[in-house]
This record gives structure tokens, sequence and C-alpha cells, in this order.
């Protein structure tokens, strides 16, 4: 039986079909030839021939179609799986039906041939198309057209050369001979004649009907391994004609980009390169050529003697499936297939590789991945286009086809592909690539190598310098057999327009929750698995590692090391140990850094970029994570914490350094995932399963074993090296570099690169201040030093709580463009950087590439203050040392024997600038007072005048003020008339107690005090403190004449009971006339400044008391009983002689007694008048208690 379905009279008139619920229409186009049986309507939907003589029959042919891509079409397709059309037959009138075939997805035009299962053939047996379920009239449209039922294939050449003697129905050859033994002793028509000019050769099929879905197929060869001519067009072409021969058409166009094509292909050209051995060649027909008598033709119009070629096989007719997926031979519809391979379509009968990995290094066989190779060959790094990753590559440079074809690879669970790729760049021997077309194409077929399909086309000006490309393979790609190839289109001969390839993976994402590597567990480290790419990494012991490591070094090229796709959660940790050049020298360049990708490597980011002061960084300054020389030219280890940022997306990670012989990196102990416990402290690595702790250290975390110091202070006076409280200073030394900062020397940072000191862990928990002095920049005092000029070379401090895995800022001590002066801070510590081991940080951006940065000094840092204060401390400085629970610093002063102590004294004698003492904050209250010995002047060699001043903070030092203002005539606003609180050496050459109540500005919850000698050169000078006592208690504070300790008085000699008063009686009058030479010490407790004289003339008879030398005048007589007297007299004589002088309000004389030993002076009479030549007389009467 054979239908074509010309017209609507074919059915009406053909009896051996039974037809319900279709037309003859072009809804679905062409499939055979003309109109096609178009299944449309409601209801039924089937054809069914009559019962039929098979016994003899061998095919059923039939050209089909299921709907179509659009379901808007007049033609559309079903929507639902079970609309689909069944092929069945039956052998018994109808009776029972058995099944052949289901068509389910068949959107285009389509040629079918079923070989008749044995049941099919019988003397009375009908064949049925039918579709089960449909949606109704105009939907789920399918159309047939076509059919026959032959004992043999028609429109079908199948030849085998070997039999063309005895069958020459179907080709015709022009010069060409039949061959047994051409290249490889297989029949074949060669075309190997002699030279014979301008006369064509071919081989020309006869005219055959082609429909949808037909292919030819051949065998070619040309030259045999020998070398075509290269000056001539000396291709085979393969054509077809429609016309009988009169015109002539590629049987598939070349389409090269930049043209819009389907598939970028060479068509049906065939170079000779491609074909020196025996070779397969399947193309599809043509739409254009279905329904059509069409001839074949692969002919060669150009040719030399030695441009010889053959043909084996040919075959013209329906596809097989998947066109045998290049392994087998396609014969009327049914694949023949190769040795090893078996099935339908020919699938392999062993498992073959699902990935692929080509580093093209020394050792590798590219046999192993490529089933070709045309116009290249793997050469080193040192020719060609250089090197793109690492060592060798793939380099194509030759005349004729270029390029490069893997082997079938099993894709159904791959996911990319990736390869770095150059082209061109204006190397001697790696250049042109001007056009589009001399580019490098990357394709894939799933049928062989017989059809390919465009994965990505690149442009030769992308690709000047070595490129990496990443490429998420599309789901058509992803098959049981999947090849892939690049090629290069076009270029302008051989040696022009080179391009190379190297380090090509064919993998899945397999999206790590963890890794770890130490690198002592494989031979070769990218066999761990868990590694991408590690550029010629060798494992061994480098720079002192205690194990191996990873190292990349003797390397011109880049270096990488990079992972395997992960997928991370915040808080997971990224661990390692690095090595950067094994030197303490910091360098600039071929610095190692760490980076992210988000998209397989085809971009990369640094994880964490440098921010500074000059950019918006939310707070977090930092240098990112470069890698230096010098920082890191010791075994570091590193732990990052992963942001959200950075685990939002499936991520690679890199460790980078570029190219260059000399430079070198190591790594270690890589682990990224869930952290251990506490991140081992950084004293240890986490391998996954726990800590491993460094030498010294505690499991199961890592702690640390040793207590840590309870806060710091440092004034960098040790003449070579800082104190030890510092775990590392990189880029300063002590010195002047910049000047003064506070006093001395200071920590200055001038060097070329990392800037930065560190503080060991510190004890934090109950502290509460940070303070320093900072200097950026000289300020023109004769000092060398560089000044800023931006913001970025501030100094910035923070701190960390976890071993330096991550940092808070503090303070950002802002440069101060055209002001070079010192800036002291003071920090309040915020409550998360009080632990029990807290480390601070100094540290100076590194700025851009080495571009200008100013110098910085820093001085008097200080860690302390407690953050809850006692209200009261006593200290006799019996310690060896000041106590630190009461004294915050003391600078200049020691415990000893001192000026006739009786013990200990805190005594200031070291010929420093800088000479104080600050205590710790005390709680201070209305009735806290203050008690002091304070001798001066003693064992001094020089005569010079100096001041102690005693001042009170109640802001952790940032601001002083003195305990006491003076107060004195002409100013009426203070509250009584005395002295301040700077105690002068003239004053308290011995001994002296001073005792005084705190005012009311001091009080507060954190006061601390100071005693600091004013003068600039204490050279010689010698000074002391003793007893210092500070609190409430001691009624009427001793009355002066007793020590309070712990809230009760201890009396002087001659004192007693609760308050000090005195065992015996005082005298009960003072009466002087100031005769004798000396005065009389029974009477006068003190004298400064004055004498008995009568040098200024007689005031009432003899000497008086004569006040005229510099700085203090005044008496102070000793205590007296003034119970019973009614007055006080004395005679004043303000001047010399008789002269009228010159007297201001502000050197009035001040009649004053105390009832407290000094402690409190109370005024009786302020002494001052206009006439200053006569002697006064002074009264004062009353019943009062004076001195």
């Amino acid at each position: 039986m054979m239908e074509q379905f010309v017209d609507d009279s074919s059915l009406n008139t053909n009896n051996a079909l039974h037809i319900k619920g279709a037309s003859l229409s072009f809804k679905c186009g062409v499939l055979s030839s003309g109109k096609s049986l178009v299944f449309d309507k409601d209801g039924p939907r089937r054809l069914v021939t009559t019962d039929l003589n098979t016994t003899d029959d061998r095919y059923l042919q039939f050209f089909i179609r299921i709907g179509s891509n659009s379901m808007t079409s007049q033609c559309p397709p079903p929507r639902q799986q079970r609309e689909f059309v069944m092929l069945d037959f039956s052998c018994d009138g109808g009776l029972t039906w058995e099944l052949i075939k289901i068509f389910d997805d068949i959107r285009e035009p389509q040629s079918d041939i079923v070989m008749l299962p044995d049941e099919a053939r019988g003397p009375a047996c009908r064949f049925r198309w039918w579709q089960p379920f449909h949606s109704g009239e105009g939907r789920d449209l399918w159309a047939i057209d076509g059919i026959s039922i032959n004992n043999h294939l028609f429109n079908t050449i199948n030849l085998d050369i070997a039999n063309y003697q005895n069958d020459t129905r179907h080709v015709v050859a022009n010069l060409g001979t039949l061959s047994q033994s051409y290249c490889g002793s297989r029949p074949s028509m060669s075309f190997i004649e002699p030279y014979q000019s301008r006369e064509m050769r071919y081989i020309e099929t006869k005219p055959v009907h082609v429909g949808p879905t037909y292919i030819v197929q051949f065998e070619l060869v040309m030259a045999c391994r020998n070398m075509y001519s290269m000056n001539r067009a000396n291709f085979l072409y393969l054509e077809y004609s429609t016309d009988h021969g009169l015109s002539w058409r590629l049987v598939e166009e070349p389409c090269f980009p930049p043209t819009t094509c389907q598939s970028y292909t060479e068509g049906t050209v065939y170079q000779p390169s491609k074909f020196q051995k025996w070779r397969q060649v399947t193309v599809p027909m043509p739409s254009s050529s279905w329904g059509h008598i069409v001839s074949l033709r692969l002919r060669q119009s150009h040719w030399g003697p030695l441009d010889t070629w053959a043909v084996s096989r040919l075959y013209v007719g329906q596809h097989c499936p998947q066109h045998c997926s290049g392994h087998g031979r396609c014969e009327e519809g049914i694949c023949r297939c190769d040795t090893g391979f078996t099935g339908a379509s020919c699938q392999p009968r062993r498992r073959i590789e699902e990935t692929m990995q080509a580093d093209f290094g020394i050792r590798y066989e590219p046999d192993s991945d490529f089933v070709d190779i045309w116009g290249g060959e793997v050469i080193g790094g040192d020719k060609g286009c250089g090197t793109l990753l690492s060592g060798e590559t793939l380099y194509f440079s030759d005349n004729g086809a270029r390029e490069a074809q893997t082997k079938d690879l099993n894709t159904k669970n791959e996911d990319y592909i990736e390869f770095y790729l150059r082209i061109g760049g204006g190397l001697p021997d790696c250049s042109g690539g001007e056009t589009t077309d001399e580019g490098v194409v990357l394709q894939y077929s799933t049928d062989g190598g017989n059809t390919w399909k465009l994965l990505r086309d690149m442009i030769p000006e992308k690709f000047r310098k070595p490129e990496f490309v990443h490429v998420v393979l599309p789901e058509d790609a992803r098959s049981s057999m999947t090849r892939f190839r690049w090629w290069q289109p076009s270029h302008s001969g051989g040696g022009t327009d080179q391009w190379a390839l190297d380090d090509i993976r064919v993998g899945h994402y397999e999206r790590r929750r963890h890794i770890h590597d130490d690198f002592n567990t494989q031979l070769n480290a990218i066999d761990n698995g868990v590694w991408s790419t590690i550029t010629e990494g060798i494992l061994g012991k480098y720079c002192q590692n205690r194990d191996r490591a990873l190292i990349l070094a003797n390397q011109q090229n880049d270096k990488y090391v990079v992972t395997k796709d992960l997928a991370l959660e915040t808080d997971d940790v990224i661990q390692f140990r690095v090595n950067v050049g094994c030197s303490n020298q910091f360098r600039w360049d071929h610095t190692v850094m760490l980076d992210y990708s988000h998209d397989g490597g085809q971009t990369w980011h640094l994880l964490e970029d440098p921010c500074y002061q000059e950019n918006e960084c939310d707070g977090r300054y930092t240098e990112g994570t470069i890698y230096y020389s010098g920082p890191h030219g010791s075994w570091q280890t590193v732990v990052i914490p992963v942001t959200e940022k950075l685990a939002m997306h499936p991520v690679m990670l890199r460790w980078w350094q570029q190219g260059g012989y000399p430079f070198n990196f190591g790594l270690d102990d890589v682990y990224v995932g869930p952290p251990c416990e506490e991140n081992c402290h950084r004293n240890g690595v986490c391998d996954g399963s726990g800590c491993v702790c460094d030498d010294g250290f505690q499991d199961p975390d890592c702690g640390f074993l040793a207590t840590s110091p309870y806060g710091m202070s440092d004034w960098f006076d040790n003449h070579h090296e800082p104190s030890d409280v510092w775990r590392r200073i990189m880029g300063g030394k002590l010195g002047l570099g910049c000047g003064v900062v506070d006093y001395g020397n200071s920590l200055h940072f001038s060097g070329d690169g990392t800037r930065e000191a560190v503080t060991v862990p510190l004890n934090t928990t109950y502290l509460r201040m940070l303070q320093f002095v900072l200097k950026i920049g000289g300020n023109g005092d004769g000092f060398s030093c560089i000044t800023p000029r931006g913001r970025n070379e501030g100094v910035i401090v923070d701190y960390s709580t976890d071993n330096e895995v991550t940092w808070h800022v503090l303070k950002v001590v802002e440069p101060r463009v055209h002001n070079y002066s010192t800036e002291s801070v003071t920090l309040e510590l915020p409550q998360d950087a009080k632990t029990e081991r807290t480390i601070f940080r100094w540290w100076q951006p590194l700025g851009y590439g080495g571009v200008h940065r100013a110098e910085w000094g820093l001085d008097s840092v200080i860690i302390g203050v407690n953050e809850t204060n006692r209200e009261s401390f006593q200290d006799d400085f019996a310690l060896m040392v000041p106590d630190p629970h009461h004294w915050l610093l003391t600078e200049s002063a020691v415990p000893r024997i001192t000026c006739n102590s009786v013990g200990n004294a805190l005594e200031f004698s070291r010929d420093k600038d800088l000479r104080f003492a600050e205590t710790m904050d005390f709680r201070i209250t209305p009735s806290t007072f203050l008690q002091f010995d304070i001798a001066m002047a003693c064992d001094s060699l020089y005569g010079a005048l100096y001041g102690v001043m005693l001042e009170y903070s109640v802001d952790m030092g940032q601001t002083w003020h003195p305990v006491v203002h003076q107060c004195a005539p002409p100013n009426f606003q203070c509250s009584g008339y005395h002295l301040s609180s700077e105690y002068m050496s003239d004053q308290h050459k011995n001994w002296t107690r001073v005792t005084l109540y705190m005012p009311p500005g001091a009080v507060s919850p954190a006061t601390r005090l100071r005693w600091k000698q004013q003068n600039k050169t204490p050279r010689g000078n010698v000074w002391a403190l003793d007893n210092v006592y500070l609190g409430s208690g001691c009624p009427w504070l001793c009355s002066g004449h007793g020590y309070c300790r712990e809230g009760a008085c201890i009396c002087d000699q001659g004192f007693g009971g609760p308050h000090c008063d005195p065992i015996q009686p005082l005298p009960m009058m003072l009466r002087d006339d100031f005769n004798g030479e000396v005065l009389n010490n029974r009477n006068w407790k003190e004298i400064y400044g004055g004498e008995p004289s009568d040098i200024c003339g007689i005031v009432v008879s003899g000497n008086s008391l004569l006040f005229h030398k510099n700085h203090l005048r005044m008496v102070v007589s000793d205590d007296i009983d003034t119970q019973m007297l009614t007055g006080v007299e004395f005679y004043f004589k303000y001047g010399c002689n008789d002269r009228d002088t010159d007297w201001p309000r502000a050197h009035s004389v001040l009649f004053q007694y105390s009832t407290n030993g000094g402690i409190i002076w109370n005024l009786i009479k302020e002494i001052h008048y206009s006439d200053t030549s006569k002697v006064r007389f002074v009264s004062s009467n009353g019943k009062q208690t004076c001195h």
C-alpha cells in the first residue's frame, strides 16, 4: 500500500483507509509533499487501513507531525501528556490490538520507518493511528502523510562502494576509480588519478525523493595523511539539486560570526586537514529539500596531483535516532553500532567519563580527553601565546582547520564547562585575530559531533590577554553523550591569528558545606578533591613550617589556588595559614589576595576590600584580604567570619599572587565551614572535627593558659625597645621623629609598609579608660617628619575580643592638615571591650600602592581606671613600687627612704621633664578630705624655686583643675583668703603635712588627683610624698595635729584624744618685740620672706620683723590658748624708712587665725591704707582664739 494524500478525491476513492476526524490541508505545513491528512475535528480521530497481506512486507513508512512549537498557530500541540498518538496493529479483524509505537513530542515534520514485527506480518493485518484523548475541535492537532507498506524502502540510497560494480543505479562518478586498498584497505570510490586540467571531480547520486528528517551519510578521507596543496581552493563541497542538476546548492551553508544563524557551522565544505583519516560524515537534509526530487554530489573543482580523496560508503534516507550518536552507521533508519556501543542510538556499553580536567601539563596526554585536535598542539608556556594559567597550553597556529573536539561525556549531572582562552594579543607567535570570524566558538553536540549547538562565541578583542570563561550548561547539553568543541571559523593562514586554551574543566557544582586541607594526606594537593585549580603547586616544608604546606613558587605565571564551589552560611568561617615570601621585609608588589566569585569564577572580587576614612565603611575600617610580605612573611593564622553577602550565593574562593619567579607563598591548614568552638581562639586551627591547638594552649578550644595583664601603660621611656605589653609593633620604633609627642621619646611610625601597634591580650573586665597622646605629622620644630595631606592618613584605634579575628573601631584620629599639634585622647571603654582578653590596636591605613603617608607618633598610652571606684585610700609607700590599686601613673617616682623620712616615701628625683603622681579614680563626696606629707628641696644641690601643683580631674584626666585656687585681695568673690594648692619648694623644705577638704567641683563618682611638678627643667630637684590619705571620718580633721587612719586620728606628739587636742596646757599669751638677732621659735612656727632687722628704720624700738625677700612673705605663730585673751595689738609699717610708697590692694597684708592647726584660716583684718609714710598701731579687740 502507498498513499500520498494528493487531494480530496483520493480519500473518496480509497477503500483501503478508514478516516475519522481529519481532512486534507496545509494547517500543519508540508510533511512530505503537498497537503497532508490533518486530524483537527471533534469526536474520534483515527486512521485505519483495511486488512492487508503483509506476509512479505518488512517496512511501514510514513511522515508524521504532532502539533507545532506555538500554541497560537494553526497546528497547536497537545496540552496534556495523554493527548499522544498511538500506532498499533490487529491481525484478527480488529478484535485485539497490539501496540507498535507511541508518538508524543514531534513538533516538526518527521519521517518514520517501522520494521514490522513478526506478529504484524500475516495474510490479513490492519494498522491504526489514533489519538485516545484530545481537547476538541481545532486543538491538539496532528498530521500524517506519505504512508507506504512494502518489502523495501522507498526513496533511500544505501550503497556500499564494494558493491558499486554490481549496482550502478544509485551513483555516478567523474574521474573516480573503484579502489580496494586506498588508505587502510577499505573499498572506496577514490579520486587519485593524475592531474587533468580544468576538469571537476565528483560523485553524484541519482534522484531521490527527500522527506523530513532525511540525512546523507558517507565516509570520507582526504590525502590519507599526506599534505594537500595549500595554494588552491581544493576543498570538497557537498551539494544538492532539485532541478535535475541545472543548479546546485550546498546542503548546509557555512555560517560564521557575526552572521545570525541557528548555529555557527563550517557547512558542507570539507577541509583536507580534518580528513587525513577515514571519518564518517552525517548531514541532515535542509528543509528546503523536503518534498523534492533531489540529487546530491560531492565535488572538488580545483585540485592538484597531491589532492586525493575517497568515499567509502553512501547512505541517503531516513535518519536514525540521535544519528547513532556518532558511533554507528545508519541503514534504513536503524543504527548499526560500532564495537563497544549498543542500543537504538548506539550508547556506550561501558560507563563513560562524567567530568573532564585538562591542564596540559608535562604529564598530560591529550588523547585521554580529546577525540581530535586539528591545527593545534600542546606547547610550553614560554612559547606561542605564553602562559594562560600555568605551564603548558593547547596552542593553535597551523594552516587548515583549527579545532579541538572532546570525547563524549556523560553530562547528565554536570553543570558547567570552563577554561582559559587567549586570542592574539601582540606576542611574536600570538597575534592577529582582527575580525569577529577569527574568534573562537564553543559548541556542544549530543549526537557524536554530527550537529552542533552554540554555547559561547568569543570575540577576539575581548581575549587579547588570558581570560577565564565559565559557561553554565543548558539543559540540552546535559545528556548521556555530550561532546564539546572549540573551533576557529576563519583565519589568515598558518602562523597568523593564533589562539590557545588552558585548564579545561567540565564538572558539576558540588555546593560543599565545608572543606579542609592540611596538605598532609595526599601526594598531590589537587587529589584532595576540594580544589578546583592549583597552578603548579607542590607540597613540602616552607619557611620553618612543622608539617607539609602547599608551596607556590618558581612560576612566571600568576599563582592560583581555587576552591570548588561552596554553599556557606552566615557565621561560617574561612580559616587558613599563610606565609608570603618567608620574609620580614615589606613589599608592595606580589601580594597574596583572597578573592571570591559568585558566578563560577567568571568574575572575582576581593573577599574584603580595603576601606579607609574617605570611604563609606559603616565603621569597619580594614586593609582588606590583601596579604603582604613583612606582616605575613611568617606563618600567620587568618580567620574570617562569613558575611551574609558572601553566603547569599554559592561561592568559590581564590588565593592569588601575581606571576614572577622570585616571588612565592605558602598555604596551610585551610578550613572553610561551620566554626569550631571560639574559633580555637586563633591559637590553633579548626579541622572540622575540632581544634588542633598550638603549643602552649589548652584543649578543647585552645584557650590561654596564662592570665592577662590587668590594663597597661607605656610612656616609651625605654631607650631602645618598647615594653613587653606590645604583641607586635610594625613600621615604628622609639624616637623623636616627629618631635616630642607628650614627654621624651614616643613610638614613632615612619616605615614603608604596615604601621601598627598591637597590645598583648589585656584583662579589661573592670576597667573603663583608654588614654593616649598622638601626633600626626611635624610641627615645624626642626624635626623631619612627613605631614598629612588627606583623611586616609589618620590613625585608627580599634579593639578585638577574639584574638584578632574581628575588630571594632573605638576612635579615628583625623589628621590636622594645617595644624600638626598633638592630640590627647581619652576614651570610655564600651561594655563589649571589657573582657579578660581584649587586644587594642593603633594603625594607619596603607593607602593605595605606596602613595604619600604622614608619619605619626604615639605616646603616654594608658589602659586602666577601675569601673567601680572606692571612696578612700591610704598609702605610706611601704612597697617597692607604688601600689597599682591606688596609683594610675607615677612618673620619675621611686618609693624609698628620702628627705630624712622615717620609712619609704615616694621620691621624685630623676632628671626627666616629667614628674608626677596620678591616682586612680575615687568616689568623692562633700565630706571627703585629703591629707598628705610633702617634702621639697631636700638633698638639692640647686637653689631654684619650683612648685608642685595638686590638681583633680573628673573626666578621666582630660582636663585638670587646681584643688585650691588662690584667694587674695582684691578678689572679693572667693571664699576666704588662702593660698593655692601649688606647693612651693621654699615653704616645704622639711616634711609638711597638708590637710584640705576637696572642693565642690571635685565631688563626683570618678575623681582622680595628681601631684605634678610644674617647671620644665627639674634637674637636681628632689621632692617626695608620704602618708597620703583620701577619705572621710576623723572629725575636726584631727585638729591639724594628727594623721587620719581608717576614720580615727593618730595624733602628733603632745596631742591626744579623738580629736588630737593638746595634752599639756598651751601658752595663754604671745609677746615679742623682735629685738633679738633671730626669731624666737617658741613663739613662731613658720616664717617665709622675713627676719628681725632695722634696715628699714625703727618701727617702735630696735629691730622689727621685716619682710623684704622675694616670693611668699608670711609668719605663723605657734599654737596658743586664746580663751582668756581680750585682744591683739601690734605696730605695722608698710614700706622702708619714711618714704611714701605705692601700695596696691593686691599687696595687702592679711591677718588671719586658725583653730585647726592651719588647715582653715579665717580673716581678722586686711591691712591696707593709703598713707604709708607713718607707723600704724593695729588693735583687735574681742574674745577670739587666734595664732
